[in-house]
């Protein structure tokens, strides 16, 4: 999916990238987006007042020159999730596929907190995990490289 292209296609689209994973700043929380001048407005309004400091504006600057850098760690997180998303659908989990840097997966239907036997392992493991509040109850694993060795 070229995301720029959507952009271009249709003025209701706003182009969000994040420094985080890829650029390895994920502490940081520094991006940009690519919008139309009333989306980005809109962005501006409910942006955190002075939300990105110096320090995170510089490294998100000389992060943009570590091509090589950037593409190391983008294989890794890529060859990661791939282990990740086989060792779970070997284990028997329906997974939708994934492009970014977590997967989904159901787990439990209780709201509050997942049922599963997975949540309770992976909260002990290294992989970031977290549930989202909707109709349905899914868990999101974020791998960290090396996380599924065991």
């Amino acid at each position: 999916m070229d995301a720029l292209e959507l952009y271009r296609r249709y003025p209701n689209v706003c182009v969000l990238r994040t420094f985080s994973k890829a650029y390895g700043l994920a502490g940081l929380r520094v991006g940009y987006a690519i919008a139309r001048a009333p989306l980005a407005e809109g962005l501006r309004r409910t942006a955190i007042p002075f939300g990105v400091n110096r320090m995170a504006q510089t490294a998100a600057a000389a992060s943009l020159a570590a091509h090589d850098e950037m593409r190391a760690r983008t294989a890794e997180v890529r060859a990661e999730r791939t282990r990740m998303i086989a060792a779970l659908r070997g284990a028997g989990w329906i997974l939708p596929e994934s492009q970014a840097n977590f997967v989904w997966l159901r787990c439990g239907t209780r709201p509050g907190r997942p049922s599963c036997l997975l949540w309770r392992m992976l909260t002990s493991s290294p992989a970031a995990t977290r549930t989202t509040e909707s109709a349905s109850r899914w868990l999101t694993v974020t791998p960290t490289i090396g996380c599924l060795q065991s």
